[in-house]
């Protein structure tokens, strides 16, 4: 799976505007420090929305495994706190777990963001239609100046 990260909250590792990819694993692989990406509703979005973070602890019991995540900046012992849209508290389990991460590339969100902006796409599309006119019409003087001295 491949996302944009739309927030800082892991820089320096991964930044805002990257790109990255994560890969799926199985629930066996996962380890305390691993970095995964995982389903969870944002009250500031209102909306189900995938997160990278942190594995800062795992809780296992007969039931089920917990997944403590954070971000980078955290403090050593603290985690996230997830809600659902009741504003219950909820626990990160490996079924809201899409993947690991595997890797990033830098800064391709803002050609994204770019790319979505209907205006600055516009404005984009008006230089490459000038510049393409702007070459036919140099050219076609060129030509008729060369048919002249050739005359």
């Amino acid at each position: 799976r491949t996302m944009i990260v739309l927030s800082n909250s892991m820089e320096p590792v991964i930044n805002e505007n990257d790109l990255i990819i994560s890969r799926k694993v199985n629930q066996d692989e996962l380890e305390i420090g691993d970095i995964i990406t995982f389903s969870v509703y944002l009250p500031q979005v209102d909306k189900e929305v995938y997160v990278t973070h942190y594995i800062g602890d795992i809780q296992t019991n007969e039931e089920m495994t917990i997944y403590k995540t954070k971000g980078y900046n955290l403090p050593e012992g603290t985690y996230d706190g997830w809600v659902d849209k009741d504003d219950n508290h909820i626990d990160i389990t490996f079924d809201n777990i899409e993947g690991i991460y595997f890797f990033k590339i830098p800064y391709i969100g803002y050609i994204q963001s770019i790319l979505n902006d209907k205006i600055i796409l516009g404005l984009i599309l008006f230089n490459v239609g000038i510049i393409y006119i702007t070459v036919k019409v140099l050219k076609k003087i060129r030509t008729k100046r060369e048919n002249i001295e050739n005359i």
